[in-house]
């Protein structure tokens, strides 16, 4: 069960890397219980692929540096990793130009390296030896960060006719007959300030409001002090009195 982030707390990630994918676990520990944040399985390139098995754990590392940069930026962050040689690398005062480049990388968070045995880091253990797929395709994330607040919006009822009276076009899969109607309806509107308003038949002037308003506005006019259970006639009354149509 995975659970948002405590700013408060610091972040703990248990990583493992096999000979052909890394498995991943970010999470943090309050009242002494653990909580996944998020998990991590990835097949290795097949570039990735040749690397020594000590790279190939560092690169784990590396790989969580970049995925979880806005989690352990300016945090104190604690790797869990059953390969102590990481430690060795890390401190070896003559390395190859790729093991370099990660070193200077790793300088900018504030990450303390903590060795764990295989049998006590289970999860990220089996989240680095999930079976490959048959036809040798790289397994890379598919739902990136970018979705995950994705925010859909819905067309409002009154958009065709707002168009219309705001830029003078109307949408081009109509037939001429639904053309016609939309521009006879709009005659009943005015889109004013980047709003549209409808002038009902006691020549009131109310603004259109789409969907995601409705229920807010209904619940302020029943269930708030200025509301009361007035039954549904005297709550669209209300509604009406409020300048929202």
């Amino acid at each position: 069960m995975l659970k948002g982030p405590n700013w408060d707390l610091p972040f703990q990630i248990s990583l493992d890397a096999s000979d052909t994918a890394i498995g991943v676990v970010l999470r943090q520990e309050e009242d002494k219980k653990p909580h996944a944040i998020y998990y991590i399985s990835k097949n290795l390139s097949p570039a990735e692929l040749n690397y020594t098995i000590t790279e190939k754990e560092f690169l784990v590392v590396i790989h969580v540096v970049n995925k979880f940069r806005h989690y352990i930026t300016e945090y104190p962050i604690v790797l869990y990793t059953d390969h102590s040689a990481i430690k060795y690398l890390a401190n070896k005062p003559i390395t190859n130009g790729r093991v370099t480049i990660w070193l200077i990388l790793l300088q900018e968070f504030d990450i303390t390296i903590k060795d764990r045995p295989g049998k006590e880091n289970h999860v990220a253990d089996f989240l680095s030896r999930m079976s490959k797929p048959t036809d040798a395709t790289v397994v890379e994330d598919q739902f990136l960060d970018k979705n995950l607040f994705a925010i859909v919006v819905k067309t409002p009822w009154y958009a065709d006719v707002a168009n219309y009276l705001a830029i003078g076009k109307l949408p081009k899969n109509l037939t001429p007959n639904e053309r016609k109607q939309i521009v006879q309806c709009s005659t009943r509107f005015s889109w004013i300030g980047g709003y549209l308003f409808h002038t009902g038949a006691d020549m009131h002037i109310r603004r259109c409001v789409c969907q995601d308003e409705i229920f807010d506005i209904m619940k302020a006019c029943h269930d708030r002090l200025c509301g009361g259970n007035f039954a549904d006639h005297r709550t669209g009354h209300k509604v009406l009195q409020t300048g929202y149509y």
